[in-house]
């Protein structure tokens, strides 16, 4: 009799993934609004998000929005919003998790 022979492959996913990894912005100012999102996935099992914040230079208008679905948004940037050299974008958000109590997106 012929041995039965089975490949086995194994794919590990980190804990938490963030799509995606930084906030990328157009230079310059922006020449129409724009909304960007990022999206936080818990491959472990269900991922509660709390307490969601973001912090923009002077002049940016954003607000932000957490559901269970893991999707933050941040609303409409105005047209004429830009990010200068130097500046940033970043947004915080705590989770359940024990290993990720508060997750930075720069």
């Amino acid at each position: 009799m012929d041995p039965l022979r089975v490949s086995v492959f194994e794919t590990i996913y980190p804990e938490v993934t963030i799509y995606p990894a930084s906030i990328q912005l157009p230079p310059g100012p922006l020449a129409q609004g724009m909304t960007n999102h990022v999206i936080i996935r818990g491959n472990g099992g269900d991922l509660k998000l709390s307490s969601p914040a973001q912090a923009f230079p002077a002049g940016g208008l954003p607000q932000r929005r957490s559901d269970q679905s893991s999707i933050l948004s941040f609303r409409r940037l105005p047209p004429g919003f830009q990010i200068l050299p130097g500046q940033s974008v970043l947004l915080t958000v705590q989770t359940d998790s024990p290993r990720f109590p508060l997750l930075t997106v720069r």
